[in-house]
C-alpha cells in the first residue's frame, strides 16, 4: 500500500460534470492504498457562469448526510472527510461564509473559476485568451486569488494557476512577479495550498501550481494537500507518483490534514502516522 497519500479533492455527481457514486469513488481511493479522502463538491452558488457546475441549494443536505454515511462505513479502514470547494466571487462572501458555517465540514477548498465576468476554466471563453492580453489576465486572476485568500475563509487554496488550464500562458521567462501578492497572502495568512494532478489531464500537461510555484511557496514555509480534481472514479489518485515524487523533489516531507476545520499533518514517508500539530 502506498504511504500516507491523500486525496483531498474529489467531486461528485452533483456538480453535474462528474459521474460515479460516493462509493466507487471510496472503492477506488482504496484499492490506491490511499489513507484519506476528502469529497469536495463545489457550494451550491447563483452565479450566471458558476451555476452550471454546482449543486443545488436544495441538494446540501443531501450530499452532507451521504459524505456522514460514507465516513462511517469505512471507519477503520480509510478516513473519509466532508469537504466543500467553495468560489471566491467578489460580494459572495457573506452568502459563502453562512453556508461553511452551517454545516461540519471538515475542510474548504477555496477556488477561483471566474473573474471579471468569465469563466478562466471554461471552454465557452476561450476566445477571450485569444483576443486578450495574457500578461493581465493572468495578474486580474491572481489578484482574485490574493483576495480569495485575504478572507480567511478558506483552509485551502485549490489549483491556484488553473487559469493556465488551455495552455495560454504569458511569454515571459519567469511570471512569478504575476503571483506573487497571491502567495503572499497564503503564506501570510497560513492558508494550504493544493497541489492538484487534474492539469496533467488538461491541455497545459502540467500539475497546478507549476514548479516555480510550488518551489516559491516551499521556500516560505506554505503547506499542502494532494487533490486529484477527480470527476470519476477512475481519476481518485491518479498522476500521484508523479505528485509525490515532485514534492519530495522540493523537499516536503509532511501533508496537511483536517478534521472539523482544524489542521493536522501526515508524513508523506510514514506510511500515514499521524501528528498533532501543524
Amino acid at each position: 500500500m502506498s504511504s500516507g497519500r491523500i486525496d483531498y479533492h474529489i467531486h461528485t455527481s452533483l456538480c453535474r460534470h462528474a459521474e460515479g457514486s460516493l462509493e466507487e469513488y471510496a472503492e477506488k481511493a482504496y484499492s490506491a492504498g490511499l489513507v484519506e479522502i476528502a469529497f469536495a463538491d463545489h457550494i451550491p452558488i447563483q452565479h450566471p457562469i458558476l451555476a452550471e457546475s454546482c449543486m443545488k441549494r436544495s441538494e446540501l443536505d443531501g450530499y452532507v448526510e451521504k459524505v456522514l454515511d460514507l465516513r462511517e462505513a469505512w471507519k477503520g479502514r480509510m478516513t473519509v472527510r466532508l469537504g466543500l470547494e467553495a468560489d471566491y466571487v467578489d460580494g459572495y462572501e457573506e452568502y459563502v461564509s453562512d453556508i461553511i458555517d452551517a454545516y461540519p465540514f471538515d475542510v474548504i477548498l477555496g477556488s477561483v473559476h471566474t473573474v471579471d465576468g468569465w469563466g478562466v476554466d471554461n471552454e465557452k471563453y476561450i476566445h477571450m485568451f485569444e483576443q486578450g492580453n495574457i500578461e493581465e489576465m493572468y495578474f486580474t486572476y491572481f489578484t482574485h486569488v490574493e483576495m480569495a485568500a485575504k478572507t480567511g475563509m478558506f483552509d485551502v487554496m485549490a489549483h491556484p494557476d488553473l487559469i493556465k488550464k488551455f495552455g495560454y500562458v504569458p511569454d515571459l521567462d519567469d511570471w512569478s512577479d504575476l503571483y506573487a501578492g497571491a502567495l503572499d497572502a497564503i503564506a501570510g495568512m497560513g492558508v494550504g495550498m493544493e497541489v492538484n494532478s487534474g492539469g496533467l489531464r488538461k491541455p497545459i500537461r502540467e500539475q497546478y501550481p507549476c514548479r516555480a510555484f510550488l518551489k516559491e511557496a516551499v521556500r516560505r514555509g506554505v503547506k499542502f494537500v494532494t487533490g486529484s480534481d477527480a470527476h470519476a472514479p477512475e481519476e481518485v489518485g491518479m498522476d500521484f507518483d508523479f505528485v509525490y515524487t515532485l514534492l519530495r523533489e522540493e523537499g516536503v516531507e509532511d501533508l496537511l490534514t483536517f478534521s472539523r476545520r482544524k489542521r493536522g499533518v501526515i508524513s508523506i514517508n510514514d506510511k500515514g502516522r499521524y501528528h498533532d500539530k501543524a
